[in-house]
């Protein structure tokens, strides 16, 4: 439990959860509630933004000493994030990616790290992101049993800590803190708090699954309360969303298992909707090096086929998959190796291509530990 975690705790039982007021009387009749309002309330809240929307009851609960906790710790872990990831990251995109002009830019094994994407591509119009975490449910700002809000804060803010610091989310860590807390049952909250904290606002939510032709089918909100799973978030989900500028963004995340042995079990037809997009790039950061696992093999091939660039650090597909097959590359940053935990992971060609390249150093985190490095491989047979 981290110190922040200890104070809150603290805090809250010393003032009495009590004290925040029962449910009744702090969050009002949700009725009137438009699913634009609530995301725009719900980003606000866990974001720490003092803009409630004109809702009373909301901002006299951000009043709370809990919630102010919070609030300081939030804004001090994305200024940091801004300074030390987000600002060079940017930069280093403008001046690297820009001529790859992206529409669509497909992220395998993202969880929620939509600051990644948005910051690499931002003038992409639609984000698909696959993973295993459920979507989760939205709930409905004006519903929310404090002691739950409470335990809510601290799991986001646990989630953060890594990510602000080292531009990644532990796999495990994410699980405890994110997909198995009672309140935060997937992903869509950091992903409508990070869509805040960067200044989007969050237009439209709508749950779906694929059906085996690879369309989507939209869920009803009698589809989610009749079925067990459905009722614990586990489907896809598309959020819209619009950019400071004025540009309306689609994400769409795919929760699901795209490993060799699963997807014709459980996603039969992830493969026929990704089909129907061309020219897109895909992003790897932090993957585990799945893409180099036999299990992962039917995935990696598809994605080589139809992508027209990988932006990646070196858990992507290994570097002798693109030189068999006539890819450019260049690379960025250093590569040191990789950590103790994928020591069989190393590849010894790419190494020789950063002494022969001699990249400059990125000034920025991207991927595990040892160096930070990104690949960029662009494909001889995609049209650009």
């Amino acid at each position: 439990m981290t110190v922040f975690m200890k104070l809150i705790v603290f805090i809250a039982i010393f003032w009495g959860i009590a004290t925040l007021g029962s449910a009744e009387e702090v969050l009002p009749d949700l009725r009137r509630t438009t699913v634009r309002e609530n995301l725009q309330n719900l980003g606000n809240l866990f974001s720490g933004n003092p803009d409630m929307r004109d809702n009373a009851s909301l901002r006299e609960l951000m009043q709370q000493p809990v919630y102010r906790l919070y609030q300081e710790q939030i804004r001090h872990k994305w200024s940091s994030f801004e300074r030390n990831i987000a600002k060079p990251m940017r930069a280093w995109s403008r001046q690297n990616l820009t001529s790859l002009q992206v529409e669509t830019v497909v992220y395998p094994f993202s969880g929620p790290d939509l600051p990644n994407a948005l910051m690499m591509f931002p003038d992409a119009k639609t984000y698909i992101f696959l993973a295993l975490e459920p979507s989760g449910l939205l709930p409905d700002i004006r519903a929310i049993n404090h002691e739950a809000l409470i335990l809510s804060l601290l799991y986001l803010d646990q989630s953060l800590e890594s990510f602000s610091e080292e531009n990644f989310f532990y796999t495990t860590e994410m699980h405890d803190t994110i997909t198995k807390n009672p309140y935060l049952n997937g992903i869509v909250i950091p992903l409508v708090t990070f869509l805040r904290l960067m200044g989007y606002e969050v237009l439209t939510y709508r749950p779906f699954v694929i059906l085996l032709n690879g369309r989507k089918k939209y869920l009803t909100a009698h589809d989610i309360a009749t079925s067990k799973e459905f009722s614990q978030g586990h489907f896809s989900m598309e959020l819209t969303f619009r950019a400071p500028r004025g540009i309306e963004k689609t994400l769409i995340f795919l929760s699901g298992d795209v490993s060799s042995q699963r997807f014709l079990k459980k996603n039969p037809g992830i493969f026929s909707f990704l089909n129907q997009y061309d020219q897109f790039i895909t992003f790897i950061k932090a993957g585990s090096y799945l893409l180099q696992i036999r299990h992962y093999r039917y995935f990696k091939n598809f994605l080589m086929r139809k992508s027209m660039a990988f932006v990646m650090d070196d858990t992507g597909p290994a570097i002798d998959d693109f030189l068999a097959t006539g890819w450019t590359i260049q690379v960025f940053g250093e590569y040191k190796g990789t950590i103790p935990l994928f020591a069989n992971r190393f590849q010894a060609k790419l190494k020789e291509i950063f002494e022969k390249q001699k990249p400059q150093p990125l000034g920025f985190p991207f991927g595990y530990g040892n160096g930070a490095r990104i690949i960029l491989c662009k494909n001889p047979l995609q049209k650009r």
